[in-house]
């Protein structure tokens, strides 16, 4: 795993809205399945009274391994996520994909996504999710 996958998991890890301790654990535990990862927000509205606590990301985006892609894997790495009680996991489209990456639409790309608002709009923490 290259530096940059390791700051990757390190942000993730401190993710507040859901437990980003479990995510990174089970991706370590499952590495051979995914070649990278990131997380994000979107749109960017982290409150900026917690940053220096929390990452606050509703998004993760992992790539399975190449060599993984075209067999049964990519299913192991769904199952896998779904264990993180997101509120969506799913395969993003080619359009999507090809956004995401710049130009590589044949790339498979799992978006995991939760929630971060509850029913008035503000932003929900792990602790309000439990």
């Amino acid at each position: 795993m290259n530096e940059i996958q390791k700051l990757q998991l390190e942000l993730i890890r401190h993710a507040e809205i859901f437990d980003g301790k479990k995510v990174v654990a089970d991706l370590k535990r499952n590495e051979r399945l995914w070649s990278k990862v990131i997380g994000v927000v979107e749109p960017i509205l982290l409150p900026l009274d917690k940053m220096d606590k929390i990452w606050n990301i509703d998004t993760i985006y992992i790539v399975p391994s190449k060599e993984k892609q075209n067999n049964a894997l990519p299913n192991q790495l769904v199952e896998v996520a779904r264990r993180w009680k997101a509120d969506f996991v799913g395969w993003v489209s080619e359009e999507e994909t090809a956004k995401l990456t710049g130009c590589y639409p044949s790339v498979k790309v799992l978006k995991v996504w939760w929630d971060i608002r509850d029913e008035i709009g503000n932003i929900k923490t792990e602790q309000d999710t439990r």
